[in-house]
Formats: C-alpha cells, sequence, structure tokens
C-alpha cells in the first residue's frame, strides 16, 4: 500500500484515488480484523 500512496502521489484521476482510498480502507479493516484473532488466541508465528 506505500508503494501505492507514493507511486500515485500527484494522480489527478478522481476515479483512482477513490480507489485507491477504497483499497486503504479495506486493507485497514483486514488487519484490524486479524489484530483481534491474534490476541485472542495468542499467536506466536
Amino acid at each position: 500500500m506505500v508503494e501505492l500512496a507514493n507511486e500515485f502521489a500527484n494522480e489527478k484521476n478522481k476515479t483512482k484515488i477513490k480507489a485507491l482510498n477504497q483499497c486503504a480502507r479495506e486493507l485497514l479493516l483486514l488487519q484490524s480484523s486479524d489484530w483481534n484473532f491474534i490476541i485472542t488466541n495468542r499467536y506466536n508465528g
């Protein structure tokens, strides 16, 4: 995601900006749901 943010930092196309923002939101949601699983199951991997 960091690479995409850097690559499209000066993007003017509003559709691309919306898509990138949606990708970032979905990534954060996925990571936050994994976090709860890791904590509850004491995963050490």
